[in-house]
């Protein structure tokens, strides 16, 4: 399917390149981050755009899926201005039918700063479209559109929501949180944080890898050096650590564990190594780690995956149930839970029958629900 809406816009005078893509409109909106690279390109963002739907499709959220790409370094001086450029060029489009949020290279201020130059609130275009749909949409006293985009606020929605999709697959499988070995690709900001959430669960972090080194150690590792091993950047060193085996990072795969969370590259599972991997649950935290033959051996030897689309979907579950008036704020964890587990369960239960994967499964789930939720909305519309 083409995306609904897609354009390039240059801006001469601040020399800023953008690439916006609309990949479905549903509801009258779509929602989509922005993302800051001197590299990204189009195909880059309708690609995610794309994501973003399936996100949302998946847990049955009558939400459009869109992204946002501005080239440019994220850490430059000229940031702020070409925010403010993107700003001016997608004015309408934000006072329309386009929500945007945070995501790589951009923080929930950087977005706070972008409305606040068109002096526009999106929570008035919320409401409005949603008055026009007989749906009431309100933030409770006290609250606004900044705590709705705070990066805490977000942040804790798609870590939470990751733990629900895991507990949920935990269980239908008969693994013990509190007994498992966890094994972590990438201690970046995603795979720390999932680390975070683990050891409050009981589990422990036995491997853990950068781009070049895996320490491993049967015990497994406490906070403060966890703590330390984020401070450094996720780089491991060695001699920061005691009684620890060095390993090539390749070779995390084939450690003792029972839970693998590749947290930052693509394709970090392929045909290569996929018949080493050890543990029973694989939880896809990075985008597209998994390739489809890979998926394919993994389905032969029973191992569950989690994938990436349903994993990191907690943030976008719980922003769009928000704004669809399917949850209120007081609400919101609780909807974001039942939604997450109940999706999970019925593709794990699925696919636990052995014919297909759990990606098949979803986005056989995704579509069902997108052409579903496509249908109401025609029915209302010709009301």
């Amino acid at each position: 399917m083409n995306p609904y809406y897609e354009v390039e816009w240059y801006d001469k005078e601040t020399n800023t390149r953008v690439f916006i893509v609309i990949d479905q409109l549903m509801g009258g909106l779509a929602a989509g981050g922005i993302r800051m690279s001197p590299t990204v390109t189009m195909e880059d963002i309708r690609t995610l755009a794309h994501l973003m739907t399936k996100k949302n499709s998946v847990m049955g959220i009558p939400l459009g899926g869109a992204k946002v790409g501005i080239v440019g370094d994220p850490g430059g001086a000229d940031k702020e201005e070409k925010l403010r450029a993107f700003g001016r060029m997608a004015e309408s489009l934000l006072k329309t039918k386009l929500l945007i949020g945070e995501d790589m290279g951009i923080s929930s201020q950087n977005v706070k700063s972008i409305y606040e130059s068109i002096s526009f609130n999106p929570i008035e275009l919320v409401v409005q479209i949603r008055q026009q749909q007989g749906l009431q949409i309100q933030m409770p006293e006290g609250k606004n559109i900044d705590d709705l985009l705070s990066e805490t606020f977000m942040d804790y929605l798609a870590g939470f929501g990751l733990m629900e999709a895991m507990e949920e697959a935990a269980h239908l499988i008969n693994l013990d949180l509190e007994q498992a070995q966890v094994g972590l690709q990438g201690f970046g900001t995603v795979g720390s944080g999932i680390a975070m959430l683990l050891l409050e669960k009981g589990s422990t972090i036995t491997a853990v890898s950068d781009a070049h080194r895996c320490m491993y150690r049967q015990t497994g590792f406490s906070l403060p050096e966890l703590q330390v091993l984020k401070e450094h950047g996720g780089i491991i060193q060695p001699e920061l650590f005691k009684n620890v085996k060095i390993v090539p990072s390749s070779e995390i795969v084939a450690l003792p564990i029972d839970i693998f969370i590749p947290a930052s590259i693509s394709h970090a599972i392929h045909k290569d190594n996929a018949d080493k991997i050890t543990a029973s649950l694989i939880v896809e935290a990075a985008n597209f780690p998994t390739t489809s033959e890979a998926e394919q051996i993994l389905l032969e030897k029973r191992k569950v995956i989690l994938p990436d689309f349903v994993v990191n979907a907690g943030s976008a579950t719980g922003f769009g149930l928000l704004i669809t008036g399917q949850a209120d704020y007081q609400g919101i964890f609780q909807a974001t839970a039942q939604r997450i587990r109940g999706t999970v369960k019925t593709i794990l239960t699925e696919s636990l029958k052995g014919e297909k994967t759990p990606r098949e499964v979803a986005n056989e789930l995704a579509s069902y629900n997108l052409k579903e939720m496509e249908t109401s909305e025609r029915k209302v519309e010709t009301k």
